[in-house]
């Protein structure tokens, strides 16, 4: 990994010059991020699945608190929130995580599933809700304040500084969506309204709507309420002011201009005029100003802006595959990133760099994909090959003992019959046809199988087999060698005109019949069990050396890359449904191919 102590070797984004996101160690390092921000203490802070972290110059990341609670899941299928929130931020996370677990148990909360597939759901369930910038694990913004940040969270207002995570603040019900720092008030935008909060007074509501942008730009205060942008020399005093065209979504400024991103576009206000930005691809997610530069964060790439917005730079992804970004810093003529495979810092694009940048997303990949153990295994499972499902013992052998039970029910009109048992006359009513229906219940039982069950010397070798386990799962297994012998013979005596057994002890024969049935599922289930594991590992190994072509050799051919990209998705699709889903990768990006093609050194 690259260390944060070469911070001498940063290209500053301030340039305009195209670099090289260069990954950083510590916790936050390999771990998807929701946001980033510049804190007024010289410090980096970063959030992630509820957790906050903090990073000081020189140093690495920090876990210091959070702003969502820790879940905790036992066998009777209970979810528990833990952590001082308020009541309601633990019930809605309980409610949340609950509810996804529901395939988790059936009735009577049994639990069904291994306890590491739940940890997997759980796992999932923070990693989509951090996302969402309503959720409890969800960070819309982080706001610089003068000894630390804000943090806009799905679950409420809190600040952090080098001594931990306060909040959330009382009266401010999440989710909050933007804060405004001013003097010594602090503006909070929230789904229902804007609160006020002033040196440690309980936080007042001022003005009522769904605000989801705040910012201080060209001399006045800008909100984005209701899906409209609002102008004024203060923030009760904010009204409509008309965009040039679409719909105001981010917000950021300084003291001379006001910058507002659509969906498709960045506008600039200066001196009370609107100007059109250069044109980026994809939606802002972010607008952030370093210094008189302006920062748009987009899915696939960090924009740089120069030149009064008039000229930008794309800085795409430091690798292929299904990278995102999901914020954007400035701090001291640095530029730091967010993204889903952890926090990243912007360096010179050099051949030696990009190399050493290359082998560590590599290698990210390679260690964020189960290891194959687990792949065969949950392969086994959803073929229904492992030894749960291809129990040769009593259970099995018991469920096909149960009744079959087919009900059939046929309706019809008929006549009215009457029978005479003096004259055994019928009369029939063919004036007044009645209606009439008639129910079938065919309950059929496996009585052949019922003196197997109740020998106890087949019992016993059935346990026998049971207890000989396999010395090699994966080369072959042990079975027993029975005798062959011949099936009940049954044959018609022309004398009798009847039907009698010549076999007296048809049972044992039986027994052994049914015990020869066993091995043979049981050999063949092995042979299914090495054809299935084989082809797992070669798909598992073909994948890998695909990616070493792709992202260390790094060849130049466009074409020869993008078929290198369609081959590994071909062998991921082939592995996810061999596994059951268990293999997954990250969605990719939209416009890959410009990602790799500016990547390359």
């Amino acid at each position: 990994m690259i260390s944060p102590l070469v911070l001498t070797l940063v290209l500053s984004a301030a340039s305009g010059e195209p670099g090289l996101w260069m990954p950083t160690t510590g916790r936050a390092g390999e771990r998807p991020l929701n946001a980033l921000g510049a804190g007024g203490d010289g410090a980096i802070y970063a959030t992630g699945g509820g957790a906050v972290y903090r990073l000081e110059p020189g140093a690495d990341w920090r876990r210091i608190g959070r702003t969502a609670p820790r879940l905790r899941w036992d066998s009777d299928g209970d979810v528990e929130a833990r952590g001082a929130f308020p009541p309601a931020v633990l019930a809605a996370v309980e409610g949340e995580a609950a509810a996804l677990l529901d395939f988790a148990t059936v009735e009577g909360d049994e639990a069904q599933v291994a306890p590491e597939r739940i940890a997997e759901a759980l796992r999932d369930y923070v990693e989509e809700a951090s996302e969402n910038p309503a959720s409890a694990h969800g960070v819309a913004t982080i706001t610089s304040a003068p000894s630390g940040v804000w943090l806009a969270a799905g679950s409420g207002l809190y600040f952090a500084d080098r001594s931990g995570v306060l909040g959330p603040v009382a009266q401010i019900d999440g989710p909050v969506s933007a804060v405004l720092p001013q003097a010594d008030v602090v503006w909070v935008a929230t789904e229902n309204g804007i609160y006020r909060t002033q040196n440690g007074l309980p936080a007042t509501r001022i003005r009522t709507g769904r605000i989801t942008g705040f910012a201080q730009g060209e001399g006045q205060v800008a909100l984005i309420a209701d899906g409209v942008l609002h102008v004024g020399n203060t923030v009760e005093g904010a009204s409509p002011l008309k965009m040039p065209s679409g719909d105001p979504l981010q917000l950021t400024g300084d003291a001379r201009s006001l910058y507002v991103s659509t969906r498709m576009a960045v506008h600039r206000r200066s001196a009370g005029q609107w100007r059109l930005c250069a044109g980026i691809s994809g939606e802002a997610r972010r607008l952030v100003l370093d210094g008189s530069n302006l920062l748009a964060v987009t899915d696939d790439a960090v924009w740089v802006f120069a030149d009064d917005c008039q000229r930008v730079s794309r800085i795409g992804p430091p690798w292929p595959g299904g990278f995102r970004f999901t914020g954007v810093a400035g701090l001291g003529g640095l530029v730091w990133a967010a993204s889903n495979e952890g926090a990243f810092l912007l360096g010179p694009m050099d051949a030696d760099t990009s190399l050493a940048v290359q082998m560590e997303g590599y290698e990210r990949a390679v260690r964020a994909i189960p290891s194959i153990d687990v792949l065969v295994v949950r392969a086994l499972e959803a073929h229904g090959l492992d030894a749960a499902s291809r129990d040769f013992g009593f259970r099995p052998l018991a469920r096909t003992l149960l009744p079959d039970l087919v009900a059939d029910a046929r309706s019809y009109w008929s006549r009215g019959e009457r029978n005479d048992l003096n004259t055994r006359l019928q009369d029939i009513d063919i004036v007044n046809p009645r209606f009439a229906w008639q129910v079938w219940l065919t309950w059929t039982v496996p009585l052949d199988r019922l003196g197997v069950l109740a020998s106890a010397e087949r019992d016993a070798a059935l346990e026998a087999m049971r207890a000989e386990q396999p010395t090699d799962e994966l080369d072959g297994e042990t079975v027993v060698d029975l005798v062959d012998t011949e099936t009940l013979d049954l044959v018609l005596d022309d004398d009798e005109a009847g039907l009698v057994m010549l076999e007296a002890d048809g049972e044992a024969d039986l027994e052994d019949r049914i015990s020869e049935d066993i091995s043979r599922e049981r050999r063949a289930t092995a042979r299914e069990r090495r054809k299935l594991v084989s082809q797992v590992q070669r798909l598992y190994q073909q994948r890998q050396n695909l990616l070493y072509r792709l992202w260390v050799l790094r060849s130049k051919d466009l074409q020869q890359r993008a078929f290198l990209v369609l081959s590994v998705e071909e062998l991921e699709e082939r592995l996810s449904a061999l596994t059951g889903g268990a293999f997954r990768v990250a969605a990719r990006t939209p416009i890959e191919s410009n990602a790799e093609k500016e990547s390359m050194p």
